[in-house]
């Protein structure tokens, strides 16, 4: 006899065993039946046989125990009767009652079995008849020590080939073959219940329990079907909790048990042409209370600022309809999901480690939450959303409810921009400014901050006395939805707003990521090349020229939302500005390049592309030529890859006039740095005190850090003596470093860092049909730190 331990793990091997057949546990001590007409008795503890506890019976067959005594089957002349026996008399004996069974009313003295009782000391017996057509299935009270058979059940199937009581005493599940099925029946009159488990298969054993929840397990033989194992909760034949096929075909035999802790089944198989064969199986656990047993296979996909959860019902949904989900986060998040999805979105994520666990609901309680997910940490940043230009404030007109008057040397305007010109109340990171001065008295510069943080070592826009200065800036938002101006001499100040960046909570879709790509010039009006043969074609006075730039050249989308742009006008005849909005819109009252005449001025623009894909620029002032460079796009509904962006409190990354090391023309700096990967920043480049006409270019390192393929772009231009200054986007190109390059003379170089571009990613193509918006504590990652001071390399 082999004893196992509840993994399927041989123990022990006890000999002398001959013909074991049947055995009970009780009292620490295993009674197992022999074929030499013994029952032995084996101390649990040691698993060695102590001594015979009965001998000279004749085929002593099952075994039970109930009403203080050991019961068992013996042959009385061909007449199959039961015995029991006092297991703690000094000699015990085994005595046997004829005319109990019945070859005519209950057809166990032919052949009978007992059924499962996990009862520790039951007052009945549970008996059924074998290897007879008809068959029936007994109730035995041995209440008062001798057996009366008190309930009779005749099964019009052929015979049932095992019996187990439930775990609550109230009913008994009868494995009954030829399609039966395992059916259950009520114990207090044996009427079926008409519960059927597995009603399509060839049931020949069973065993129950209630220790992890009330559950049946069920051997299966393979003469109909491919399962060889089925579990249930007991009670629900939907509740399918274990379906297990075992590969080679195989015919079980009455012999299925279950664990004391009901998550281990094992099952006694023979196979053909082979030895017989122990299978072991799993079996969830199941609540006492009803309540289901946990969701399975959750599963994380991460996001920006966000994860989409997936999961599988429960194996087990209780004793009652499921009713909803809850998905929590380990950061703190909660969703709640109705009972018939199994996904969620949920936004509002900080950027660190996360996993998700599931819990389902029904009438009678909650689950205990399932495995965790896989890990994930969800990306930094928020997406772009394009506005047609819209002014904010002027403080020449009092746009916006600001006095109407210059602002003061060395003062700050707190403006609020979330919840104007389109930009939202709510779920706003950064909004992109167009910032102008104008009406300056003498030289002086702005710096736009984020309001509640002290004011930067940074500046976006400077000025000598007279001149109108544009800037495009990206600025986070500050405290209450609000962005400071200061300003560190007189000027009035008009502010336009180009877009805004979503936060965590809304910035998961595909739109609005930003593909970077290095400067291509796309457009120059002095030469043309088109219809009219390449020749100069500057704006006229008055003129609004719409210009293609999506869905042609360079691979750029035709549902792209908006392009960055670095539009430069050179040569105007008389001042004048430009204003860039989408085609087939109204033309805004905004402004985005301010000049006066023979000047050469830059300023970047994050366009919103129109019809077409076409952007319109409208010239107010006499002639001048129009020179249009690209440094990348933000994606449209159709998707693909991009960049979220994030910002926080402006800094300064470089300054020559601290080294005093100005930039030669024809040479240029290379900046090159370490920490997380980033695909590009949003800077603020100046050029002061240069030395010479010329310009600057700011491009990509082609990872040799030497002046290689500088681009025929610009990004400001200058004049002896000036301070001059403009945003760009620096795309690091995989390699965490780029250039600047001067074209002439010796020029000092400022470089402010307003935010980052984090690495591609692609944005969620189609969102669940549940979305769960919260926001966590967030945190900004660490702007990136140089690694190599600047070169100077040879042009």
């Amino acid at each position: 006899m082999l004893v196992l331990d509840l993994s399927g793990n041989l123990v022990k091997t006890i000999t002398g065993e001959t013909g074991a057949s049947a055995m009970v546990e009780q009292g620490g001590i295993l009674y197992v039946s022999l074929g030499t007409g013994a029952i032995d008795r084996i101390d649990i503890a040691s698993l060695s046989e102590t001594s015979p506890l009965v001998t000279g019976l004749l085929q002593p067959g099952d075994l039970a125990y109930a009403g203080g005594l050991l019961w068992t089957t013996v042959n009385d002349a061909g007449s199959i009767e039961p015995a029991s026996i006092d297991v703690t008399a000094q000699t015990p004996s085994a005595h046997a009652y004829d005319n109990v069974f019945d070859y005519n009313t209950n057809y166990l003295a032919n052949c009978a079995h007992y059924g499962t009782n996990h009862a520790g000391n039951p007052s009945y017996l549970i008996a059924f008849s074998c290897n007879t057509v008809p068959s029936s299935i007994d109730l035995i009270d041995v209440s008062s020590g001798s057996p009366l058979v008190t309930r009779t059940t005749t099964i019009s199937y052929n015979n049932a080939r095992d019996v187990a009581v439930n775990p609550d005493g109230t009913h008994f599940i009868a494995a009954i073959p030829n399609s039966a099925g395992f059916i259950e029946y009520n114990l207090s009159d044996f009427s079926a219940d008409g519960t059927v488990y597995a009603s399509d298969n060839f049931p020949v054993g069973i065993d129950t329990n209630g220790a992890t929840g009330a559950k049946m397990l069920g051997g299966i033989s393979r003469q109909v079907g491919t399962t060889d194992a089925t579990g249930y909760q007991i009670g629900d034949p939907t509740q399918v909790i274990l379906s297990a096929s075992f590969g080679t075909p195989q015919t079980f035999q009455r012999g299925a048990a279950l664990s004391g802790d009901g998550l281990t089944g094992y099952l006694v198989a023979y196979v053909p042409s082979s030895a017989s064969a122990l299978e072991i199986v799993s079996l969830p656990a199941i609540p006492a209370d009803g309540s289901p047993s946990p969701p399975t296979n959750v599963s994380a996909t991460v996001g920006v600022g966000a994860a989409i959860v997936t999961w599988n019902a429960p194996a087990d949904h209780g004793k009652s309809a499921i009713t909803g989900y809850k998905v929590q986060s380990s950061g703190g998040a909660i969703a709640n999901v109705d009972a018939n999805k199994f996904s969620v979105l949920i936004t509002g994520l900080s950027p660190v480690p996360h996993t998700f666990t599931v819990t389902a609901t029904n009438t009678n309680g909650t689950s205990a939450p399932s495995a965790p997910s896989n890990s994930v940490t969800p990306i930094a940043g928020g997406t772009f959303n394009p506005l047609t230009p819209k002014r904010l404030l002027d403080t020449r007109n009092g746009t916006g409810g600001v006095p109407v008057r210059r602002l003061g040397a060395g003062s700050t305007l707190g403006f609020q921009v979330a919840g104007h010109g389109g930009v939202p109340a709510t779920g706003v990171s950064a909004v992109v400014l167009n910032v102008t001065v104008t009406n300056t008295s003498g030289t002086g510069f702005l710096t736009a901050y984020p309001a509640g943080l002290s004011r930067p070592t940074a500046s976006n826009l400077n000025w000598t006395a007279g001149r109108t200065v544009p800037n495009l800036t990206q600025i986070a938002v500050g405290a209450g939805g609000k962005v400071n101006f200061y300003v560190s001499s007189p000027a009035n100040l008009i502010v336009d707003v180009e877009g805004w960046y979503g936060d965590s909570t809304d910035s998961y879709l595909v739109s609005g990521l930003y593909h970077s790509q290095g400067p291509q010039r796309w457009y120059d009006s002095r030469y043309i090349s088109t219809a009219n043969g390449g020749l100069h074609q500057p704006l006229a006075p008055g003129e609004t020229r719409t210009i293609q730039f999506a869905g042609g050249y360079f691979n750029i989308p035709g549902d792209t939302g908006a392009i960055v742009l670095n539009v430069t006008v050179t040569s105007p005849s008389k001042a004048g500005w430009i204003t860039v909005f989408p085609a087939g819109s109204p033309r805004p009252t905004a402004s985005n390049v301010n000049f006066l005449p023979g000047q050469a001025v830059a300023n970047r623009v994050i366009a919103r592309v129109g019809q077409g894909g076409q952007i319109s620029f409208f010239n107010s002032g006499g002639t001048t030529d129009l020179i249009i460079d690209i440094n990348g796009w933000f994606t449209g509904p159709g998707g693909g890859n991009g960049s979220p962006f994030i910002t926080g409190q402006p800094a300064r990354l470089f300054d020559s006039r601290s080294c005093t090391c100005k930039l030669q023309g024809g040479y240029f700096y290379d900046f090159s740095f370490t920490g997380d990967p980033i695909a590009a920043m949003a800077l603020n480049i100046t050029a002061t005190n240069p030395t010479a006409t010329g310009w600057l270019t700011v491009y990509e390192d082609d990872g040799t850090h030497h002046n290689a393929n500088v681009p025929r772009t610009s990004d400001l231009n200058f004049s002896p003596g000036q301070t001059v200054a403009n945003a760009t986007i620096a795309d690091l190109n995989g390699v965490m470093a780029f250039n600047v390059y001067n074209s002439d003379g010796y020029t000092d170089i400022i470089i402010d860092i307003d935010g980052l571009y984090l690495p591609a990613v692609p944005g969620f193509a189609n969102v669940p049909s549940s979305v769960t918006y919260i926001k966590e504590p967030s945190r900004v990652p660490l702007m990136p730190r140089t690694r190599t001071s600047p070169q100077r390399a040879g042009g």
